[in-house]
């Protein structure tokens, strides 16, 4: 996974620390994410695949679905929340997404047939932060996943 932006390690409201790694997009689990900080726009994100690899849909959660284990605050809302995408595969092909801005879970797009060793995603869109606090100027992908042919 490449991508160029990754914020800074912070704190939940427990105090431990919380970091924003880019494999944390895939890693199965919505309490993890990775934040790029302001907009996002323009931001690209590469995923690599096995060669020969056939994916037929795409998808993401487009903000921060953690729940505070300390607090219980719900950090979906308190992030900008990306509302469009675009996927583009090794051959050049690309598939706009456009992602509501109030669900929490994985929105997903299914598309034609792709092969390919890598897709992007970039980001065309976002919301303005839900919450002035700081730190929360920036868009949070909690989990991104493809659906492939065996």
């Amino acid at each position: 996974m490449k991508l160029g932006c990754q914020a800074p390690q912070s704190a939940d409201d427990a105090g431990n620390p919380v970091s924003y790694v880019p494999e944390q997009m895939s890693d199965g689990r919505m309490d993890t994410a990775w934040r790029c900080n302001g907009d996002g726009i323009g931001q690209v994100v590469t995923f690599e695949f096995p060669a020969g690899a056939t994916i037929v849909e795409v998808g993401l959660v487009n903000g921060y679905a953690k729940v505070d284990p300390a607090s219980g605050a719900k950090r979906y809302g308190e992030y900008r929340r990306i509302t469009k995408v675009t996927w583009t595969f090794a051959d050049g092909t690309n598939f706009q997404q456009s992602l509501n801005a109030g669900v929490t879970t994985m929105q997903k797009l299914r598309i034609p047939s792709q092969q390919g060793d890598y897709v992007t995603l970039t980001i065309e869109a976002s919301t303005g932060p839900g919450s002035t606090a700081r730190g929360r100027d920036a868009v949070v992908i909690s989990e991104v996943g493809f659906g492939h042919l065996p």
